[in-house]
């Protein structure tokens, strides 16, 4: 399977994975509500899943899911996918199997009709269609909805299991994924890595830059006990009230009122991670703090630095990441690398296609081959907001200047990237920077500890159009 980093790509892939890797140790049956692109009951399969069966209400949806196959596996042809036109309740009223994993990918609450997939009598009917061990996954988005009206839907779910974790996307921080298990129990660092041997779920996850238990954890937005503490009081969704079928539409409505902010805020100040995680290794704050930057989670990752002095490699990373001043240092490090001055001040001047001004300035400094013309270029395209671009043209620079120089130019290639929201390449050029600039000895920081974890760069993937889930 290939998969994009695009947001809807990530949650889509996390729908699937989430459970299993939350799951049964070796969880074999799958139950999923909801086709849309197909991805995730591909990606479930792709994970281990010996046999899953699939509920989509109309067929459409599934005609239309085959403009996807170039990215989702192709389960409508796979012999371990068991493809059921119905409606998911109805399904579930009328069979008696239980599942390893549960996953319900409903549309939108607004929705007619979506409403009653979020109710507690349809928890209930998961909960016994469910194994003892099994795991239960249903999204839910933080945008175009008030916030008590998803407190009430956590409290409705809680109601129900007594572990609920929520988690989200960093590529679609919006989307909310919440974890249920019957079980009440922490999560476990060890565990939650051992699942990473199993080859078929790292190579998924490590396509959206999740390469370990880290990696997940940076995307845990509430545990059990925060989800308890932040919907007290709310009212339950149920099959009588239809609190939610019909409040979610007036929500649309009123959209602008409420900001997806304030639930994603919500919830991550009732997070407390060393109480919602057991048996933290060593080398942990290290792991979690490149694991935010991976993320592009910088702030957070600064924070950790700060607070631990012994993270000095990541504080290192985090500061070149921040990009501060990256327009004003463009100058500075174009006069660094011995661009005339001349040079500087015509680029001031200029405007229109970045392209076309450096073809004219090369043309007046013909004959001065050195790394000022990539970083010229560089300068020019971020002043067309064109900052993947820009990082990209520093690449020749990086590699053939001297330490001093190339450093310089490598910091300004990861901060570009951090700014155009690649976060996992910035990370990896500014751990390239880094490890040049240890190797060489002009780090301006001590060495500090190289414990945290290096994966292997992930296999570059084309993209997956935004879309039906």
């Amino acid at each position: 399977m290939r998969f994009s980093p695009s947001g809807d790509a990530e949650t889509q892939l996390l729908s699937a994975l989430l459970p299993i890797v939350l799951g049964p140790a070796k969880a074999r049956s799958g139950l999923v509500i909801g086709w849309g692109s197909g991805v995730s009951v591909g990606a479930a399969r792709a994970a281990g899943l010996g046999r899953v069966v699939a509920v989509e209400l109309e067929e459409e949806v599934i005609n239309a899911a085959r403009a996807f196959e170039p990215f989702n596996g192709v389960p409508q042809r796979d012999r371990g996918v068991t493809l059921v036109t119905e409606d998911g309740r109805n399904y579930l009223a009328s069979r008696d199997e239980r599942f390893d994993v549960i996953i319900s990918e409903p549309s939108n609450p607004w929705m007619a009709g979506c409403g009653s997939l979020f109710t507690q009598e349809f928890f209930r009917q998961v909960r016994a269609h469910l194994r003892p061990s099994g795991v239960f996954l249903q999204w839910l988005q933080a945008y175009e909805i008030a916030p008590r009206n998803v407190w009430s839907i956590l409290r409705t779910l809680s109601s129900v299991f007594p572990s609920v974790h929520v988690f989200s996307p960093v590529g679609a921080p919006t989307d909310l994924l919440l974890v249920a298990r019957p079980a009440e129990g922490r999560l476990s660092w060890p565990e939650l890595q051992r699942r990473f041997a199993h080859q078929p779920t790292r190579d998924a996850l490590a396509q959206v830059g999740i390469f370990g238990a880290a990696d997940l954890l940076v995307r845990l937005r509430a545990g059990p006990r925060g989800v308890r503490e932040i919907s007290a009081g709310a009212p339950l969704n149920t099959d009588d009230n239809a609190r939610i079928e019909f409040a979610a539409p007036r929500d649309l409505i009123e959209y602008r009122r409420y900001s997806p902010r304030t639930i994603l805020d919500g919830l991550q100040r009732t997070l407390k991670l060393k109480t919602e995680v057991l048996r933290w290794p060593a080398g942990a704050q290290e792991s979690l703090c490149e694991a935010e930057l991976r993320a592009g989670l910088v702030a957070a990752a600064g924070r950790r630095g700060a607070a631990h002095p012994t993270l000095v490699r990541c504080r290192t990373l985090a500061e070149m990441l921040e990009g501060k001043g990256i327009e004003a240092s463009t100058e500075r490090w174009l006069l660094a690398v011995g661009a005339p001055a001349e040079l500087v001040a015509q680029l001031r001047k200029l405007s229109g296609e970045p392209l076309t001004g450096a073809r004219a300035l090369a043309e007046r400094f013909r004959g001065q081959t050195s790394p000022w013309v990539d970083a010229a270029l560089a300068h020019l395209l971020y002043r067309q907001g064109k900052r993947r671009f820009s990082a990209l043209a520093l690449i020749g620079g990086v590699r053939s200047s001297p330490a001093p120089l190339g450093s310089a130019l490598g910091r300004l290639r990861a901060a570009l990237l951090a700014q155009s929201r690649a976060p996992l390449a910035a990370w990896r050029a500014a751990r390239d920077v880094l490890g040049r600039e240890l190797s060489t000895g002009k780090s301006p920081s001590s060495r500090g500890s190289e414990s945290t974890s290096r994966p292997a760069s992930a296999p570059a993937t084309p993209g997956v159009p935004r879309g039906s889930r």
